[in-house]
């Protein structure tokens, strides 16, 4: 509980000095007590209102892309896949189109992996190959061998075997 008070304190000092950027931390750091809490509701809101704060912020993009997908990755662990989907995708978006960050690709297969497990299974089966594409075009081996491991346990989860086989050789 004495987090939670110190975080709110600074929560009050953060709107008093209007700096987006910090507020946003702290609502992240909240939300990030309310994910070891297992307080998904909780989570869900402080993590909406901490990227509301970082988008309004011009500095620090790529720390806060770094932010997003670390929210993204505490939703999906909570099984929170919808909301997770926001938060990747405003990642995708912050990164731009640099071909050299293989956060992108890396986002866009986070992105496709809770797609997945909301059943749109055609999105994700996109994004992977997508995902897929970029790291081959920049020469990530790792990014590629997960792009290829993603997309041979979607076909086996829809029971496209042969595809499922041809992706995980």
């Amino acid at each position: 509980m004495e987090a939670n008070r110190y975080l709110n304190y600074a929560t009050g000092l953060a709107m008093k000095v209007n700096r987006p950027f910090y507020h946003g931390l702290i609502e992240y750091a909240l939300g990030k007590l309310h994910f070891v809490r297992a307080s998904n509701d909780s989570m869900v809101i402080a993590y909406s209102s901490a990227a509301k704060h970082f988008l309004q912020s011009a500095q620090h993009k790529n720390r806060i892309a770094d932010i997003l997908l670390a929210m993204g990755d505490d939703l999906t662990a909570s099984g929170e896949h919808t909301e997770a989907l926001n938060f990747y995708q405003q990642s995708i978006d912050l990164l731009g189109n640099s071909k050299k960050d293989n956060r992108i690709w890396d986002a866009i297969r986070l992105l496709a992996h809770n797609y997945m497990n909301i059943g749109l299974t055609d999105t994700a089966t996109i994004l992977l190959r997508k995902s897929l594409l970029l790291s081959k075009e920049a020469g990530d081996t790792l990014g590629m061998a997960e792009a290829y491991q993603q997309l041979g346990n979607l076909y086996v989860e829809t029971g496209q075997l042969d595809s499922a086989v041809q992706n995980l050789q």
